[in-house]
């Protein structure tokens, strides 16, 4: 505490000027601030790397998640690809019993005039 008082009594410089001075050589002694900055730019350094780390997973996150929204939109238009298929088979289906059906109508229709022609 005593400490503290006298500290605070020299910032505000109503301390002797030689003591002052002690405490100005003090200072010098104790570390400087160039050693204090190598741990600063070491936890710098291990910031940059922390966020380079987590940008590298961010994107290898992005890109799985583009690869399967590829195999997503992959899988959609084979399966788009299948039911228009199917449509375009139904389809033809319905077609041809159509054409059946219309063939089976004219070749009932023409037996029954060739049996008419055929009574009179």
């Amino acid at each position: 505490m005593y400490r503290i008082e006298e500290l605070r009594r020299a910032m505000e410089g109503s301390l002797v000027p030689s003591y002052a001075k002690d405490m100005e050589e003090r200072a010098d002694e104790m570390p400087s601030v160039s050693i204090m900055q190598v741990p600063a730019e070491k936890l710098r350094e291990q910031e940059r790397a922390a966020e380079e780390a987590r940008l590298e997973e961010h994107r290898l996150l992005a890109e799985r998640q583009r690869r399967r929204l590829e195999n997503v939109v992959v899988k959609e238009s084979e399966g788009k690809d299948r039911v228009e298929t199917e449509e375009k088979a139904a389809e033809a289906r319905v077609k041809e019993e159509r054409e059946r059906a219309v063939a089976v109508e004219r070749s009932r229709q023409r037996q029954s005039r060739a049996a008419i022609r055929q009574g009179r």
